[in-house]
């Protein structure tokens, strides 16, 4: 399983997702997309969504 530290987008500091982001695996391709952000004050952590391949997912760039 790979091992990467999460960085958070800097426009959105306090939780670095927002609703309507796009995540992709760059080892499978499999894509998830936020639809609904829940209450930041009720998550512990926020950690990036890791792929039923086990690779961590990254936040699709736009652009």
């Amino acid at each position: 399983m790979q091992n990467f530290a999460y960085q958070p987008d800097t426009a959105d500091a306090g939780t670095g997702m927002q609703e309507g982001d796009d995540f992709v695996c760059p080892n499978c391709g499999c894509e998830i997309r936020l639809v609904h952000h829940g209450d930041p004050a009720k998550m512990g952590a926020i950690e990036p969504f890791v792929c039923c391949c086990g690779t961590m997912m990254e936040k699709e760039r736009r652009g």
